[in-house]
C-alpha cells in the first residue's frame, strides 16, 4: 500500500463567487464521494464540471483565459478517486490520471503571469500539483506491480519537490522519499531503499531540527508510516534511530511512563519482526520497570495506571511466548503463556478496578487457546463458558465483544456436543451486526468454522455455501482485511484441494501469492505458509519440480524469518520430494540440515525426519547409519506416544528396509508386523487418532507388508518364514492379515474421520454422544496394550487383556450399533476376518481379488476352504498399458467397430486368470474384486485363446465359463449377504430424458464437449455448460420398457427429472431405481471435482439444484433398493489409470445410501443395445435365476448374435454387489 498524494485545491473560494448551482453540485458530489458511492458520484462529477465549463467560461466577464483549465484539472482528479476508491475501477483511473497529469504539464508551461491572482497559484503551488500528479501515476504502476515504472515516476515527483521550498508546509517530500523506500525494499533493492531511508531521515531533522520535539514527533510518524505500509523492518530501524538520539526526560516531559511507552513500541517493533526473543527480553525490562515504580508510588491514581500497564505488558508477552511455541513446538513456551495469562487475572483481581475486571474475559479467551493448543479441551471449556455468560451480563449477547465471544465458545463446544456448537454458531449469524465493517473479522471466523462443522456432518451444501459468504464478506482491497482475505482463501483453498480438486486450489494459491506480494510484500510470514501448502498441492499431484520450486521459496523465507521450527518441517519436505524423485543423495542432504535444527522441531516431526534419513541412509548402503537413526527415531515414538501409533509407520517401514538389506529377517519382521498392528487396529477402530482416512497416505507400508507376504518368484522362501514369525509373535493368521491390509486398501479409502462420522449420525442424541467419548477412552486404553510378544507366557497374557479391552469396546459398539450404522463399501467397523468371508462362500464360488500398483500386483484367490496370495513385478506399467490397449479397442471409429484388441485381452488374462486356473476350473460363480487400472474394464472381456479368425462369436470369453459379479470390496460380498433380499419386481422407480438444449445424439459419442469449466466457484455447476450436452429422448422409452416388468412404477422425465425433486422423494419405497443420462466421471474431465450424474438443469444453478447430482449428494439420499441401474455414459470406468476412479465414484455412493447391487456401464452405450439387454434380462428372471445369471444369459445371447457381438454392446454394463 502506498501513500496516494492529494493535489490541494481552493475550490471553495470560488464557490464562494460564483453560482448557486455549482455550489450546490460540488457539495452534492462530496458528499457521494464520502459514502462511498460510485455512479452517482460520477454523475454528480460531470454535473460539477458542466456547471464549471459555464461558470469560468473564459468568454465571460472577469474570468481568467487560464481559470477553466485548473478547475478541470480538479474534476479529472477527483473523478480518479471515485473510479479508484469508490468503483474500484483502476484501469479507467488510471487512464483518467494520466489525462490529469498531460493538462498538469500544460498548465505549467504557462507563465505564471497569465494565472489569475486571486487563485493564489503561485509557483510553489503549481510544481507541488504538478508533483502530485506524477506521484499519482506512480501509485497505479506500484498497485499494477510494475514497480519500476512506479519508481520513476516517484523519482519525478521527488526531483520537483526538491527545485522548490524544501520545507514550507505543502511540500510532501518526506512522504515521498518513505515510499520510495518502501518500494525499492519491497522490489528488493535494499541499498536503494536504504539510500532513500537515510534521505527521509536527515530531511526530517533538517526540517524540523535534529533532537527537537518537533523531530521526534516527525520520527514517530515516520515510524506509524512504515508500521501502516507493512514495512516493518524500516519501522523497526526508525524506532531504534529514535532510541538512539532521543532525550526521554525532555521529550516525555509531563510523562513519568514515557520511557516505557517508548520500550513498550520498540517490543512491538521487535514482535512484527518475529524478533520474539528481544520482544520478550524489552517486556521483561518493562515489567521490573513497573515493579520499581510500585514500590515508590503512593499515590492510586499512578498504581492503577501500573495496573494496567502491567496487564498490557504480560498479555503482550504472552504472545510472543505463544509464537515461539509455533516456532519451537516447544511446550514449555505454552507453559510460560500460562502462566502469564493466570498472573494477569490474579493481578485484576488485587486492583478491584472494574475497567480491568471487565476485560477479564478478553484473557480468559486467550487463556482457554493455551489449553486448546496444549489439547486439555476440559480446562478449556469452563473457561469459555464462564467468559460468555459474564460478557453477557456485563453488556448484551447483541454486543461485539459478547460476538467474539460465542465464536470462541462454539469452537471449544464442538469437541465435545456437534449440535450444540452449530446452534451457537447459527445464533452469531442471525445476532451478527451487518453493518460493522470492523466486525468482518468475527462474521468471517465464524462462517469458517460452522463451515468445517457442517462439513464434520455431512452437510457438504451448507458448508459450501458457508466458504463462500467468509470470501465474499471481504473486500480484498480494504486495507484493514488485507491480512483476513488471506488467511481465508487460504483455508478455503485447503478445502477444496483436500476436496480433490488440486488444479483449482493451485491456481487459487498462484492468484493469493501475488495479492500477498502486491499487498505485503515479496518477503512475508503469509507468503511462507501459502508456498508451503502450494508445495504440497504440486507433490499431491506428482509435480515434484514445481513442488520442489515453492518449497525452496518456503525455505528462504523460514531462514528470512529465523522460523526455525518451519525450517526444519521445509527441508524435511523439500528432502521429501527429492526422495521421490529418485535422487537419494539429496534427499539425505536435506534430511540433515533438518537434522542440525532438530531441537525446534515436534516429537511428531523428529519421528518422521528420522524415518527420512533411515530410509535415505539404507538406500546409499549406509546400513549401520540408517538402524543408527531409525532406533533413534523409535525412541522419540515410544517417548510420545508408544509404537503403536499411526504415526510411527513410515518410521516402522525405513527400518523395514534397512534391516532388510543388513539382512536382520527377524528385525525386519518385527517392523512389519508392528506395521500390521497399527493400520488393522486403526482400521478396526481400536486406535483413536484418525490421522487419515486415505489409505493413499500409508499405502507404501501396506505394500512393503504385503510384499513380504506374498509368493513370488524371485523369493520363494521369505514368506513362510514371514508367515512362521508372524503367527508365533501374533494374535492373527498370515492370511487375515493380507487380507485385512487389501481390504483397508479399498474401504477406509471412502470413509471421513470416524469420529466425526459417528457424531454426525448422533447430532441429535446427546446420550449416544456421551457413549461415544466413553468409547474414545476405552479405545485409547487398548491403543496401549502391546501387540507383540516374544514369548509363549507373555502372549497369552497379552491376549487376555486385549480380548477384554476388545470385549468392552464391541460391547459400546453394539449398544451404539455402529455394525449397522456405516454402509455401502465402508466397512471399518465391521469386525470381518477371513474365514467369516469363506463361510459366506459358496462351494461353486470363488473371489479373485487384485491390489494393482503401478509395476506391481498384489492378487489371490479365496474358496471356502483355501486361499493364495501372489506378487508380481513389471518393468513397465504392463497392467494399466493392456486395460488401456483394450479400452481404446473398444469404439466407433469413423462410424465403424473397432477391431477387438484380442492380443491384449488374451495377455492380460494371462497375468490376471492363468495363475489360478487350477483353482477355478469347477467355479461357475467368479466374485471379482478390482482395483486400480482394473476398476475401468470388464473382466467377461477377457479370453483364454484367440479364437480364429478373431471371430467375435466364440467360446473363448471369460463370460462363456464363469458367471462374473463384482464387489468394491471383500468385506462388501460377505456384509451383502447377510441382507434381506428385496423383490426386484416390486416398485421401480426410472429417471431419465433430462431438458437439455443439444438435439444432435451423435454429439455423445463422437465429439468432445467442452466442460472443462463446468464446476464455477463454490462447487456450483455452470447451467450453461451442462445444456451442451446432448438430449437422450430414446432413454425415456429405455425407461417405459424395463418399468413394464414391475408390479407398480414411476417415471420422472424432462422437467420431472431434476435434483431437487430426486432429493425431495421417499426414494426408500423403490426397490429398484434407474438412472438413465449422462455421467460424468472425476479425473475423467478436467476440473471435475467428483463424479456425477446429468438432471435437469434449472435456470440458475444454486447449491441445492444445479443440474449435476454428484457423489457426495447422492451419499445422502436415503435408499433401501435391491438394485441402482445407472444407465448413462462412464458410470463405474476410469480412463484405465492406475488412480481411475471407477467402481469407488457413483457406485460407492450408491452403496452408501443404501443399494444393495448396482448395474452399471463401462462405456457410452448405444441406446437401442441398453433396451434389448435390460428387457431380456427382466423377462430372463424367475424365482430361482438370479439377477447376475439372467444377465449373464441376455449378455451370451448378445455375443451369439452377429449384428451385437462385438463387446462393444454386450459388456458394458456389469453387476456390482448385490445379496443374493
Amino acid at each position: 500500500m502506498t501513500f496516494k498524494s492529494l493535489n490541494l485545491t481552493i475550490f471553495f473560494l470560488f464557490l464562494l463567487l460564483y453560482s448557486f448551482d455549482l455550489k450546490a453540485e460540488f457539495q452534492k458530489e462530496v458528499r457521494l464521494t464520502d459514502a462511498g458511492k460510485c455512479e452517482e458520484a460520477l454523475i454528480e462529477n460531470n454535473n460539477t464540471n458542466t456547471e464549471q465549463e459555464k461558470n469560468f467560461n473564459p468568454k465571460k466577464q472577469f474570468v481568467g483565459k487560464n481559470t477553466i483549465k485548473i478547475f478541470r484539472i480538479y474534476a479529472l482528479n477527483r473523478k480518479v478517486q471515485i473510479l479508484r476508491d469508490n468503483c474500484k475501477r483502476n484501469e479507467e483511473a488510471f487512464e483518467v490520471a494520466k489525462e490529469s497529469l498531460k493538462l498538469e504539464k500544460e498548465l505549467y508551461k504557462i507563465p505564471i503571469t497569465e494565472i489569475d491572482k486571486v487563485l493564489k497559484y503561485g509557483e510553489f503551488q503549481r510544481k507541488v500539483n504538478l508533483a502530485g500528479s506524477y506521484s499519482t501515476i506512480a501509485d497505479f504502476y506500484v498497485d499494477f506491480e510494475d514497480l519500476k515504472n512506479g519508481i520513476e515516476y516517484y523519482k519525478k515527483s521527488i526531483k520537483i519537490y526538491e527545485s522548490t521550498d524544501l520545507y514550507k508546509k505543502g511540500n510532501l517530500l518526506n512522504y515521498s522519499y518513505s515510499i520510495v523506500a518502501g518500494v525499492y525494499n519491497r522490489y528488493g533493492d535494499l541499498k536503494n531503499a536504504n539510500i532513500y531511508k537515510k534521505k527521509h531521515l536527515e530531511y526530517m531533522g533538517n526540517r524540523y531540527g535534529n533532537k527537537t520535539v518537533k523531530y521526534f514527533k516527525a520520527l514517530f510518524d515516520v515510524y506509524y508510516q512504515y508500521s501502516d505500509q507493512g514495512y516493518y523492518d524500516f519501522a523497526l530501524d526508525t524506532l531504534l534511530e529514535i532510541k538512539k538520539t532521543i532525550n526521554i526526560s525532555s521529550y516525555y516531559a509531563d510523562d513519568s511512563m514515557g520511557e516505557l511507552k517508548l520500550n513498550h513500541q520498540l517490543a512491538t517493533a521487535y514482535y512484527r519482526n518475529n524478533d520474539y526473543d528481544n520482544s520478550i527480553n524489552i517486556h521483561k525490562k518493562n515489567i521490573e520497570f513497573i515493579k520499581t515504580k510500585q514500590l515508590l508510588s503512593n499515590q492510586i491514581s499512578i498504581a492503577n495506571k501500573l495496573f494496567k500497564w502491567e496487564i498490557l505488558i504480560l498479555n503482550d508477552m504472552a504472545l510472543n511466548t505463544q509464537y515461539k511455541f509455533d516456532l519451537t513446538g516447544d511446550f514449555k513456551y505454552l507453559d510460560e503463556a500460562e502462566q502469564a495469562y493466570l498472573r494477569i487475572l490474579r493481578i485484576s483481581k488485587e486492583s478491584n478496578l472494574d475497567e480491568v475486571n471487565r476485560d477479564n474475559y478478553i484473557t480468559k479467551d486467550n487463556l482457554s487457546g493455551i489449553y486448546i493448543s496444549k489439547n486439555e479441551f476440559g480446562k478449556a471449556l469452563p473457561l469459555v463458558e464462564e467468559n460468555y455468560a459474564d460478557c453477557i451480563k456485563v453488556k448484551n449477547k447483541n454486543d461485539p465483544s459478547c460476538l467474539t465471544q460465542m465464536i470462541t465458545y462454539a469452537n471449544v463446544v464442538s469437541r465435545f456436543d456437534l449440535k450444540k456448537a452449530i446452534n451457537i454458531l447459527e445464533d452469531f449469524l442471525k445476532l451478527e451486526p451487518k453493518t460493522n465493517r470492523s466486525f468482518i473479522r468475527q462474521r468471517v471466523n465464524a462462517r469458517v468454522s460452522l463451515s468445517v462443522l457442517y462439513a464434520d456432518i455431512g452437510n457438504n451444501k451448507r458448508s459450501e455455501e458457508l466458504a463462500i459468504e467468509s470470501v465474499n464478506l471481504i473486500d480484498p482491497t480494504d486495507t484493514r482485511f488485507r491480512d483476513v482475505y488471506v488467511l481465508t482463501m487460504n483455508n478455503y483453498y485447503l478445502e477444496i484441494g483436500k476436496r480433490g480438486q488440486s488444479q483449482g486450489a493451485i491456481n487459487g494459491y498462484l492468484e493469493l501469492i501475488q495479492y500477498v506480494d502486491k499487498n505485503f510484500g515479496y518477503n512475508s510470514t503469509l507468503k511462507q505458509e501459502l508456498l508451503n501448502n502450494l508445495g504440497f498441492l504440486y507433490g499431491a499431484i506428482k509435480d515434484n519440480e514445481n513442488a520442489l520450486k515453492y518449497f525452496l521459496e518456503s525455505e528462504k523465507l523460514s531462514e528470512k524469518f529465523k522460523q526455525n521450527r518451519n525450517l526444519a518441517i521445509t527441508r524435511m519436505n523439500i528432502g521429501d520430494i527429492h526422495f521421490w524423485s529418485g535422487d537419494n543423495k539429496k534427499a539425505n542432504n536435506y534430511y540433515k540440515l533438518a537434522l542440525e535444527i532438530i531441537e525446534y522441531a515436534s516429537l511428531k516431526t523428529k519421528i518422521f525426519l528420522y524415518a527420512g534419513l533411515c530410509k535415505t541412509e539404507a538406500l546409499l548402503g549406509n546400513y549401520d547409519q540408517a538402524l543408527m537413526y531409525g532406533n533413534e527415531g523409535l525412541e522419540f515414538a515410544k517417548k510420545l506416544h508408544g509404537v503403536n501409533h499411526p504415526s510411527n509407520l513410515t518410521l516402522l517401514d525405513s527400518l523395514a528396509l534397512a534391516n532388510s538389506y543388513k539382512k536382520n529377517y527377524n528385525a525386519k519382521f518385527e517392523n512389519l508386523t508392528d506395521i500390521y498392528n497399527i493400520i488393522n487396529d486403526y482400521s478396526k477402530g481400536y486406535l483413536t487418532e484418525n490421522f487419515n482416512a486415505d489409505p493413499n497416505e500409508y499405502f507404501q507400508q501396506i505394500y512393503s507388508f504385503l510384499y513380504t507376504a506374498a509368493e513370488r518368484d524371485e523369493n520363494k522362501e521369505e514368506h513362510e518364514k514371514f508367515k512362521d514369525y508372524f503367527e508365533q509373535n501374533t494374535f492373527d493368521t498370515i492370511e487375515n492379515a493380507v487380507f485385512n491390509l487389501t481390504e483397508i486398501l479399498r474401504t477406509t479409502k471412502v470413509t471421513v474421520d470416524t469420529n466425526k462420522m459417528l457424531q454426525r449420525n448422533f447430532f441429535d442424541d446427546e446420550n449416544k454422544q456421551s457413549k461415544l467419548r466413553l468409547l474414545d477412552n476405552k479405545i485409547e486404553d487398548y491403543s496401549k496394550i502391546p501387540k507383540y510378544a516374544s514369548n509363549q507366557k507373555e502372549k497369552k497374557e497379552i491376549a487376555i487383556k486385549i480380548e477384554k479391552s476388545k470385549k468392552e469396546i464391541e460391547d459400546l459398539k453394539k449398544e451404539l450399533n455402529l455394525g449397522k450404522l456405516l454402509k455401502g463399501d465402508s466397512f471399518i467397523y465391521q469386525n470381518i476376518n477371513i474365514s467369516d468371508v469363506q463361510k459366506s462362500l459358496k462351494n461353486d464360488e470363488a473371489i479373485l481379488y487384485y491390489v494393482s500398483y503401478p509395476n506391481n500386483l498384489y492378487f489371490g484367490i479365496i474358496r471356502k476352504n483355501h486361499s493364495k496370495f501372489l506378487y508380481k513385478y513389471y518393468k513397465e506399467d504392463k497392467i494399466s498399458d493392456l486395460v488401456k490397449n483394450i479400452r481404446k479397442s473398444i469404439n466407433y471409429d469413423s462410424g465403424v467397430l473397432s477391431k477387438f484388441d484380442y492380443h491384449s485381452s488374451k495377455e492380460l488374462y494371462g497375468e490376471l486368470i492363468e495363475p489360478f486356473k487350477d483353482y477355478i476350473q469347477d467355479i461357475k460363480k467368479l466374485i471379482i474384486v478390482p482395483h486400480g487400472p482394473l476398476l475401468s474394464m470388464p473382466f467377461e472381456i477377457l479370453v483364454n485363446e484367440t479364437p480364429q479368425e478373431n471371430s467375435l462369436n466364440n467360446n473363448n470369453w471369460l463370460i462363456k465359463k464363469h458367471n462374473i459379479i463384482y464387489y468394491p470390496s471383500i468385506s462388501s460380498f460377505h456384509a451383502m449377504k447377510s441382507l434381506d433380499k428385496i423383490d426386484l419386481k416390486g416398485y421401480f422407480a426410472g429417471f431419465g430424458d433430462p431438458k437439455l438444449s443439444q438435439t444432435n445424439k451423435e454429439i455423445v459419442s463422437t465429439e468432445k464437449i467442452d466442460v472443462n469449466k463446468i464446476f464455477l466457484r463454490g462447487g456450483i455447476a455452470d447451467v450453461n455448460k451442462i445444456r451442451q450436452f446432448a438430449e437422450l429422448p430414446k432413454t425415456a422409452d429405455e425407461l417405459r420398457s424395463i418399468s413394464k416388468y414391475f408390479d407398480k412404477n414411476d417415471i420422472y422425465l424432462e422437467d420431472d427429472f431434476n435434483e431437487k425433486n430426486i432429493k425431495s422423494l421417499d426414494l426408500d419405497k423403490y426397490s429398484v431405481l434407474s438412472f438413465a443420462t449422462h455421467g460424468i466421471v472425476a479425473n475423467e474431465l478436467s476440473n471435475i471435482n467428483e463424479p456425477g450424474l446429468i438432471t435437469t438443469p434449472p435456470i440458475e444453478g444454486t447449491q441445492h439444484n444445479d443440474g449435476v447430482l454428484s457423489s457426495s449428494e447422492i451419499k445422502n439420499l436415503k435408499l433401501n433398493a435391491e438394485l441402482v441401474i445407472l444407465s448413462a455414459c462412464n458410470t463405474a470406468a476410469g480412463d484405465g489409470s492406475s488412480s481411475a476412479e471407477g467402481l469407488s465414484g457413483l457406485t460407492s455412493s450408491f452403496f452408501y445410501a443404501g443399494a444393495r447391487s448396482l448395474l452399471v456401464s463401462h462405456w457410452y452405450v448405444e441406446d437401442e443395445s441398453t433396451v434389448d439387454l435390460m428387457k431380456s434380462t427382466f423377462t430372463n428372471l424367475e424365482d430361482d435365476v438370479s439377477l447376475s445369471e439372467s444377465l449373464r444369459s441376455s449378455k451370451i445371447a448378445m455375443i451369439n448374435n452377429e449384428s451385437t457381438s462385438h463387446p462393444i454392446f454386450w459388456a458394458p454394463f456389469i453387476l456390482i454387489g448385490g445379496s443374493n
